[in-house]
C-alpha cells in the first residue's frame, strides 16, 4: 500500500463505526457508477430520443403501455 493509501485507511479506522459504514456505502455506490454511465452510447441516444418523444407528447399513453406490460408478463401494476 502506498503512503496516500495507508494514511487514508488511518483516517478511516479513526472514523465512528456509523460513519465507517456511511463513507463505506457511498464508496461502494460511487464505485458502482451510475444508470446512465453504464449504458452503451447507442442506449443512450435511444433514450435520449425516447425523452425527446415523450416531451412532445408522442408516443404510447402510460396506461397502454402498463396494460401491455400486465398482459405480456400475467401480473398487476
Amino acid at each position: 500500500m502506498i503512503a496516500p493509501q495507508s494514511k487514508i485507511v488511518e483516517m478511516f479506522d479513526n472514523l465512528s463505526a456509523d460513519d465507517r459504514q456511511e463513507l463505506a456505502l457511498h464508496l461502494y455506490q460511487r464505485a458502482q457508477g451510475d444508470f446512465l454511465s453504464s449504458m452503451t452510447a447507442a442506449q443512450r441516444v435511444e433514450l435520449e430520443a425516447g425523452l425527446a418523444e415523450a416531451d412532445r407528447g408522442e408516443g404510447d399513453a402510460e396506461d397502454d403501455v402498463f396494460r401491455r406490460l400486465e398482459q405480456k408478463f400475467s401480473v398487476e401494476l
